[in-house]
């Protein structure tokens, strides 16, 4: 029996909530052979696209859709994501600006906005380990201005202040790279700024080598902040999680210690499935070989930072399909087993 439009839309919704892409798959491109234009159709076959790291191919479909019917909310949502995927940011704001008119939900909107940051620029390197004879860019400088000009707000952080070991072994790095210069950006430091001003007197480090930041007031400014920084030095024994990720996002890369438990060998995880297996320490001295290294190969950074956000984004980190699959998977196994 020939399946109805509507019959064949509402199983292939059921098949790709189920998580079998290909039946859902077939489904839709069943409904687009007799109506090309079918908006739900055309929607879920480009968000089907995404969930396989195909964005590109998803954009024709998504921009169908829309056609067909523009007052559909998600619509907006999913085409805009999938430009932004692509990098295509200059697309994306137009089509934002439309989704404006349209009437779709500011909130959504504006999480959307603070993505289209592009990767840092690569001619202008500057880091966690950064190199001050390069002239400071004009995003910088506007960083510093409103540093001075904007007490920052306190806040609870679930990132733990350096510790007096950590600050020992940067300490080291920033001695060993005389023209380097640190970026903190944590407001239980600022709080407590003469603190840890002296713990880095007591290695050695002037107060002008380091940079304090707390609070920023949006998060595209705190995205931001990305372009000043070569390298990110992920803290120890708890390792960054959300920072890394941004970082590695914006196009910085993260040297990480790798730990003995799961805290402290979350960064090792994030790196090893992003293809940055060079940038995992083993130990302490390992630590700062690798920064002291890494930071006087400026061409190998820059090659990097042109290609890690599109890395970052064919990487198992953004493989939501994938991931929610082996969840199931692993709920099924224990479910077996605790009836058996």
């Amino acid at each position: 029996m020939e399946l109805t439009i509507e019959q064949a839309l509402q199983q292939g919704v059921a098949a790709h909530k189920k998580g079998q892409v290909e039946e859902a798959e077939r489904l839709y491109k069943a409904i687009l052979q007799s109506q090309p234009a079918h908006p739900d159709a055309n929607h879920n076959l480009g968000v089907l696209a995404v969930s396989v790291n195909k964005a590109e191919a998803a954009l024709p479909l998504f921009k169908t859709a829309l056609e067909a019917n523009p007052k559909i909310e998600q619509y907006w949502l999913s085409y805009i994501g999938a430009l932004i995927k692509e990098n295509q940011f200059d697309n994306a704001k137009q089509v934002l600006e439309q989704a404006k008119t349209q009437g779709v939900d500011d909130e959504k909107l504006n999480i959307l906005e603070t993505q289209f940051t592009p990767t840092a620029q690569v001619n202008e390197p500057k880091l966690a380990v950064q190199n001050k004879s390069l002239s400071l860019s004009e995003k910088r400088k506007k960083l510093a201005e409103q540093k001075k000009q904007k007490k920052a707000k306190k806040q609870n952080l679930k990132a733990i202040s350096p510790s007096q070991e950590v600050i020992k072994v940067w300490s080291k790095i920033l001695n060993a790279v005389p023209q380097s210069q640190l970026l903190l950006k944590t407001s239980q430091v600022t709080n407590n700024l003469s603190h840890y001003v002296q713990l880095f007197e007591q290695e050695g480090i002037s107060e002008d080598r380091i940079e304090y930041y707390g609070h920023l007031p949006s998060n595209h400014e705190h995205l931001e902040l990305y372009g000043a920084i070569d390298i990110g030095l992920d803290p120890f024994p708890y390792n960054g999680v959300t920072t890394t990720c941004e970082a590695l996002w914006m196009g910085v890369p993260v040297l990480t210690l790798a730990g003995d438990r799961h805290a402290g060998r979350v960064g090792a995880s994030i790196l090893t499935n992003v293809g940055l297996t060079d940038f995992i320490a083993q130990d302490i001295d390992g630590y700062i070989q690798l920064a002291v290294e890494m930071a006087a190969n400026p061409t190998y950074l820059q090659e990097i930072r042109r290609g890690l956000r599109k890395r970052m984004l064919d990487s198992p980190l953004c493989d939501g399909s994938s991931f929610a699959n082996d969840i199931e998977k692993a709920y099924q196994e224990m479910w077996h087993t605790c009836l058996n």
